[in-house]
This record gives C-alpha cells, structure tokens and sequence, in this order.
C-alpha cells in the first residue's frame, strides 16, 4: 500500500527529529509496527519474511512487530509501504509505527513516525 503525501512527510519529520536526539546517532535501528486485528497469525509469515521478529503471540489480539532498519528515509518508508500492504490484505491495522535504538524494549529510547488514523 502506497503511503499517502502527509503520511510520508510525517515520517521524514518523525526521522529528524530521532535524528537531532543523541540516542539515535547510530546507523542502525528498528521499526516497531502496532498491530491490531483477528488475523495477526495469517500475517507472521509473511512479516518474517521481510526480517520482522517478536511476532510470538499473534492470538492476543495485537502485536508490537520489530523490523530492523537504517536511517534512510526512503528505505523506511518502502519498509513501512511492504508491512501495510501485507496489513492490508489480511485486515490488519496497522495503527503506528516507531523507529526504536534497541529491539529491547526496556533500553530502547523510541521516536513515533507516524500514526495511521482510519
């Protein structure tokens, strides 16, 4: 699924403002995706695939996905477009995404790029 205009610039504000945080001077860092639906199991496979992991309990109604990733925006955004459109065959909301320093949740510092609002 293509992002629409608004939501691609939301992400290169959400990436600049990481950018100017001293936490997020690496290169290297990981997207979290917020999933919400009844068909989380029919998209693991497909999100692993792409090198998302923490995809462990897709029956709890969400899953918080952690895909790792650069700091190039348009990479990101292609990133982001490949999880929502496999969101999107399988009726799964997709209701933010993060750029996250660390998969560990309790020593990561985490920046939102956007917030989708159906």
């Amino acid at each position: 699924m293509i992002l629409a205009a608004d939501q691609r610039s939301e992400i290169e504000r959400g990436l600049s403002v990481a950018r100017d945080r001293p936490e997020f001077a690496g290169e290297s860092f990981w997207l979290t995706y917020y999933l919400s639906g009844n068909a989380l199991a029919d998209v693991t496979e497909e999100l692993a695939a792409l090198g998302c992991f923490n995809l462990d309990d897709p029956n709890s109604g969400f899953l918080y996905a952690k895909q790792p990733c650069g700091t190039d925006a348009a990479t990101i955004i292609e990133q982001i477009e490949n999880v929502s459109s496999i969101c999107k065959t399988h009726l799964v909301e997709m209701l933010n995404v993060d750029l996250d320093t660390s998969p560990n949740v309790e020593r990561s510092a985490f920046e939102m790029l956007v917030r989708f609002d159906d």
